[in-house]
């Protein structure tokens, strides 16, 4: 959180009008039973009052946070709802260390449910500020939707939305308007069916004098073929996909924005220097607000958290936008990698530069211009703020300003699925996917074919074996690159005992650059399952990987093995162990890299109402060793009397770390009401952090 200075007659000038409204806001959620207000009315309260120290500074801060939400049936088919959201952070630091930030959020939505159709509008406002003005955020949406319900018709939906926020008090920080309109065509007959997808929209930044224009026209048709005996079934589809794109905005120098890639990527990773990034879509679905599924999430001591991006081929990349879905640590450190391959990575030479945005609640991070086909960031510093969730990742580059560019893309793509059923034991799949692209002046828009040809095979009852082929290619035509890919695997599952399964796979994938091999791997993984007897379950598994790297490059080998188990070992004692191990050796003279993982946690209930659980953990190789402690006791003392306490250590070998203690006791009034209190104290082994220790008090209730 930005310190924000200003004088204590501001913050206690602002005072009255927020505790106006906050005894508002308290008064409706109280008396809304004592008053015949048509409808449901529901709402929350959150009050936090939080005293923390330092070795060098002492603060004090209130949390108010009120929600309120109506809604109410009018006749058969309309429905009103309305909400609204307050809350309010004072800070209070000593003489002239006062500020506050404020969020105000009134909605409300309109539907009419009818049986032919159902039309719907929604309108949102979002008032950000705090108390030197710095932030004057004002967001807005409205949102109108129409579906049709004729039967035996084509169903019709039709969707607009307009966002625009500003700043005020700065609109060169953030001036913005955005709209989007989006119409579709569903129509279904016998094995058919047909959709065709409009959307238009238009975007102007006002802040840097810049217009983006886009309209997409998507036709989709499929087909489901099935034979009389049920043993082949076809399913085949084909798009016709056309996108213009016109960018209008002022010539001179270059400018600094986003640029398009192929996949964003994702991996929880504690070396980074190794293993792979796995394809996450919701990192680049243009959501800024909605926090990416499975949450990735770099609060507290969530580190080592690896978010990247794919182009596709190598290109430049100067910068990259990591947005989050509430205000994050302005003090958090970002550490980058570029890869060629997405699997052996190296660190830049230069430190980034890394600014947390406020007015788009996101990470700006720039260096010294990389030429790499991916790269990432993993977060490597502890964060303040509790939980801060991942919802967007861009990558940002320079480009000449010119007056007007105008891009479009012309699309066919063509997927075929078959399956063949020889008999109740074998079984055949074939899949192809072509995607031409005759009009391509987008980067990120390659031509593709893919092929790919598996059979499973159930030699018995507890037998089978599964073989599998895939080929194909991604063509970027603006920059003559095409990356081939073929791989081969087999897999054979064996179940002895209803207790007892063993697997065995194997694979090879090999990738070619313009037809040249570039990297080739090799792996076999052999995994087994078991109950030894009732409540100890033991999992193993040994694997071998052989990774090649053409182009004088060097290769590594990997030998890993892991064992992990869970156990009840009585009624009021369970728990789950494992062990790790990874070695890995370069084909060339460079160091042999072991790593090695240790892991147990243990839950112990001592009585009917007292609870005990541990954890401890161990990573380490040649270059790091990290260990976390985790122990925790609760004790329910009455229905509505609950307690416990924390201790958390985390550390290692380069001298970062933290000892946390906490304890919490929390009284339940109602159903819906309850006070809690909680202490907690934070030592930071690392140079420049402080041990800080805190009280916090407060209320949530509701109706």
């Amino acid at each position: 959180m930005k310190i924000l200075k200003n004088s204590r007659q501001t913050y206690k000038a602002k005072t009255p009008m927020r505790n106006t409204l906050s005894a508002a806001i308290i008064l409706l959620l109280l008396g809304s039973n004592l008053f015949a207000i048509p409808g449901k009315l529901s709402g929350n309260i959150h009050l936090s009052l939080s005293n923390s120290k330092s070795d060098t500074l002492k603060t004090s801060s209130l949390t108010q946070d009120f929600s309120t939400n109506w809604s109410a049936p009018f006749g058969p088919y309309i429905t009103l709802r309305a909400g609204l959201r307050y809350h309010d952070l004072g800070i209070n630091q000593g003489i002239n260390q006062d500020f506050w930030q404020r969020q105000v959020q009134p909605s409300g939505e309109f539907i009419w449910n009818h049986p032919k159709f159902v039309l719907s509008s929604s309108i949102r406002r979002v008032e950000s500020s705090n108390d030197n003005g710095s932030i004057d955020l004002l967001r807005e949406n409205l949102g109108i939707n129409f579906k049709s319900r004729f039967a035996g018709l084509p169903i019709l939906n039709v969707r607009y939305e307009g966002n625009s926020a500003t700043n005020n008090n700065s609109r060169s920080i953030r001036d913005t308007r955005d709209n989007r309109l989006q119409a579709s065509l569903k129509y279904d007959f016998k094995n058919n069916n047909f959709n065709y997808n409009m959307t238009a929209s238009n975007s102007k930044n006002i802040a840097t004098d810049l217009k983006v224009s886009d309209l997409n026209h998507i036709f989709r048709w499929g087909h489901i073929f099935r034979s009389i005996s049920n043993k082949l079934q076809i399913t085949t589809s084909y798009s016709f996909n056309h996108r213009s794109q016109k960018t209008e905005r002022p010539s001179g120098s270059e400018i600094l924005q986003p640029i398009s890639f192929f996949h964003a990527l994702y991996n929880y990773d504690i070396t980074a220097l190794t293993d792979p990034l796995n394809v996450v879509g919701g990192l680049s679905d243009g959501n800024i607000e909605i926090a990416v599924q499975p949450i990735i999430d770099i609060g507290g001591n969530s580190l080592d958290q690896n978010i990247g991006v794919d182009f596709g081929y190598i290109r430049d990349v100067e910068g990259l936008y990591i947005y989050t879905d509430r205000p994050s640590d302005l003090n958090l450190n970002w550490q980058i990698f570029i890869s060629n391959d997405n699997f052996t990575w190296e660190p830049i030479e230069t430190l980034p530069s890394i600014v947390y945005n406020i007015n788009f609640t996101r990470y700006d991070i720039f260096f010294d211009q990389q030429n790499s086909r991916y790269i990432k960031a993993v977060n490597t510093d502890f964060n303040d703020v509790p939980t801060v969730l991942i919802t967007e990742i861009e990558a940002i580059s320079s480009v000449e300003k010119i007056d007007n560019q105008t891009r479009r893309i012309s699309s066919h793509i063509i997927d075929l699925s078959s399956r063949y059923i020889f008999s109740n034991k074998l079984t055949s799949t074939f899949d192809f996917a072509m995607r031409k692209t005759p009009i391509s002046d987008f980067s990120n828009s390659p031509e593709q074919l893919y092929y790919s040809l598996s059979t499973k095979h159930s030699i018995n009852n507890n037998l089978t074996q599964n073989l599998s082929f895939q080929a194909g290619y991604d063509r970027f035509s603006q920059i003559s690159s095409k990356n081939k890919n073929v791989s081969v695997s087999y897999n054979l599952l064996f179940d002895p005992l209803e207790t007892l399964d063993f697997s065995l796979s194997a694979s090879t994938r090999t990738s070619y650059i313009n037809d040249l091999k570039d990297h080739e791997g090799n792996n076999i993984l052999l995994h087994s399952n078991g109950s030894l007897f009732d409540g100890l379950n033991l999992a193993a598994e040994i694997g071998y990987n052989k990774y090649n790297r053409f182009g004088g490059l060097p290769g590594l080998t990997t030998w890993s093995y892991r064992i992990s188990g869970d156990a009840w070992l009585t009624r009021w004692l369970s728990s789950t162990f494992s062990h790790g191990y990874q070695m890995t050796e370069p084909v060339a003279s460079t160091p042999r890299r072991t790593r090695r993982q240790y892991g147990v946690d243990y839950n112990i209930k001592l009585t009917g109402s007292i609870f005990l659980r541990g954890k401890y953990a161990l990573n380490k190789d040649e270059i790091l060793r990290n260990t976390l402690q985790e122990y925790s006791i609760s004790w329910n003392m009455s229905s509505r009397l609950t307690g416990g306490a924390t201790f958390f250590n985390n550390i290692n070998n380069k001298g970062t770390g933290s000892d946390r203690y906490t304890a919490r006791i929390n009284y339940k009034i109602s159903s819906r009401s309850t006070i809690f209190a909680s202490y907690s104290d934070t030592e930071f082994t690392q140079a420049g952090r402080r041990r800080t220790s805190s009280f916090q008090a407060g209320l949530r209730t509701g109706f």
